[in-house]
């Protein structure tokens, strides 16, 4: 039989259980105190909590998922994953997965779902999960989940900014390239190769001061500026001399930015251009600029420039010499204070005209310190780079003294053009006189070859038939061979107008008219009686007797008689 507990057991038991009681009141505290703040965390956390059975079905979820999914928690308490269409069919058998390898006590990394809330919205959202354990069995899973749509979004926008980069980074005209604080390039885009010839993987990790890429005479300013640069500054245009990979020089224009992270300056990024056209366009400008102004001051024309409202903006020195005014001066005063007020209002006209688009070229008459000055004007409209009008260029030229010679040479030739009109009648008046005069001389000469013909040859034909001493004959011949020689130009004349003989013909002719025989003209002309003969053919032939048995020398006298009759 049990004994009693005695009086000092019985205390120490009830100690004891003040103890425990305490103990357990204490431990009860705690318990809610944790369980209340769980429920705060549970209602308030932004990110969804939630548990599931080892049947997919929800046992809690927090409040937070009417925010994230805008479904309520109790629509989704006891229900399955499959069946609310909470996930995107694609992402199912992930979770499924995912859930399954978690209830079998395996530790995954957090995976990444696309959720659909309840108008239809598709969310990104990260879960994390850990099994629920009792007595060593895993009965559930308590799970939380993450809305990362957000970040999903701007890694797109992140990958898609990356992908846009590298596509202008490798596509750019334009050198785009970085340097680190030690001067090393980090980074070079494609496009260099097409500036310098250098391939990227030629310049990467190496200092720009060791590549050769710079004039010596650039160096310290590239260096300067990268400092700035690398000190915080930004640089949007420096211009540097470089040389490419075959020596050739080219010009670039450079923009350089401090590359930051965690409010240091990492590296410099810069952008590159080719403007070695352009400098040689502005070289060519500068020097055409120059060319203009050396014209534009030496010239001995008037020069002028106006704007819109046809106001005197440039003069060169030769307008202000012409009108004994500074420059100064003729910018202030108008075509009406320079000219008379009727000119100036004719050279308004005009200047409109050339405001319009037109080109002028004109003379004019104006009076200058009331002395009447003659100009030749060119006018054109000067047009800005969109190819508006801006205003108008002029080039006037004093003709005054060339259009008093131009009048004076005028007066000369009218002067030379009537002395010559009336040296031509003069000259037509003694044509007709010397006309008449060979006419007058050439009806003498062909009396007197008839005359001769009439008067003295019948006498000496009569004196050579008569009985006259040998001698005596012999000065018949020669008197009546010099006579026909004198006549001959007169007969053969004649002849030659009327039957077109060769002056050959025309001698031996007159003999044949005179009676000689073949042998006779042979001996008088010196030549063979053969030729004789070929002359006498070609006669014939001409006088149409070549075939006829007419007489030659009959033919011949009819035929002078014939040309006499007809003059």
């Amino acid at each position: 039989m049990r004994e009693k507990p005695t009086y000092q057991e019985l205390e120490r038991r009830v100690r004891d259980l003040e103890r425990a009681t305490k103990e357990r009141k204490r431990t009860e505290g705690a318990l809610r105190e944790i369980e209340e703040m769980y429920h705060i965390h549970f209602s308030l956390t932004n990110d969804v909590l939630y548990s599931i059975d080892t049947q997919f079905r929800i046992i809690s979820i927090s409040p937070s998922v009417e925010r994230a999914l805008g479904y309520k928690p109790k629509e989704l308490a006891g229900r399955t994953i499959q069946d609310l269409n909470l996930l995107h069919p694609e992402y199912i058998d992930k979770a499924a997965s995912d859930t399954l390898r978690i209830l079998s006590g395996e530790k995954i990394s957090p995976s990444v779902y696309q959720f659909i809330t309840k108008d239809g919205i598709r969310r990104f959202g990260e879960v994390r999960g850990v099994p629920l354990k009792r007595n060593g069995k895993a009965v559930a899973v308590i799970a939380v989940a993450r809305d990362i749509t957000r970040r999903i979004e701007m890694e797109k926008s992140l990958r898609d900014s990356e992908e846009k980069y590298n596509i202008h980074f490798s596509l750019a005209n334009d050198v785009i390239y970085s340097l680190d604080t030690q001067f090393r390039v980090m980074s070079v885009s494609p496009s260099v190769e097409n500036a310098l010839g250098y391939k990227p993987e030629e310049l990467i990790g190496k200092p720009f001061q060791d590549l050769g890429v710079l004039d010596p005479d650039s160096m310290d300013k590239a260096v300067s500026d990268t400092l700035r640069v690398l000190s915080g500054e930004k640089i949007y245009s420096s211009i540097y001399q470089f040389i490419t990979k075959d020596g050739v020089r080219k010009f670039g224009e450079l923009s350089g930015v401090p590359l930051m992270r965690d409010g240091n300056v990492v590296a410099v990024v810069s952008v590159a251009r080719d403007i070695t056209e352009r400098i040689k366009m502005e070289n060519s400008l500068r020097e055409s600029e120059e060319r203009f102004r050396t014209i534009f001051e030496s010239a001995r024309d008037c020069i002028f420039i106006k704007n819109l409202n046809l106001e005197y903006v440039f003069v060169n020195p030769c307008m202000e010499d012409f009108f004994g005014l500074s420059t100064s001066e003729i910018l202030a005063l108008g075509d009406r204070d320079l000219f008379r007020e009727e000119y100036g209002s004719s050279i308004r006209e005009s200047d409109l005209r050339v405001i319009g688009g037109e080109v002028i070229e004109e003379e004019c008459t104006k009076l200058v310190d009331e002395t009447p000055r003659t100009f030749h004007v060119i006018k054109v409209p000067m047009r800005d780079s969109t190819g508006s009008v801006n205003g108008l260029c002029g080039i006037a030229r004093d003709i005054t003294e060339r259009k008093r010679f131009e009048e004076e040479l005028m007066a000369k030739e009218k002067e030379l053009a009537h002395q010559a009109h009336y040296l031509e009648d003069m000259n037509i008046t003694l044509k007709v006189l010397l006309d008449s005069r060979e006419k007058e001389k050439k009806q003498t000469q062909e009396i007197i070859a008839s005359k001769a013909q009439k008067i003295i040859y019948p006498y000496l034909e009569k004196m050579e038939a008569g009985n006259l001493e040998e001698n005596c004959r012999v000065y018949l011949s020669i008197i009546k061979s010099n006579l026909q020689e004198l006549l001959s130009p007169y007969i053969s004349s004649l002849l030659s107008q009327y039957l077109n003989f060769t002056p050959m013909e025309l001698r031996i002719a007159d003999f044949i008219k005179h009676g000689k025989s073949t042998k006779e003209i042979s001996s008088l002309l010196n030549i063979s009686p053969y030729a004789i003969s070929f002359h006498r053919s070609n006669i014939r032939k001409k006088c149409g007797l070549l075939n006829s048995r007419k007489n030659l020398r009959a033919y011949l006298h009819s035929a002078e008689q014939r040309y006499h009759k007809y003059q």
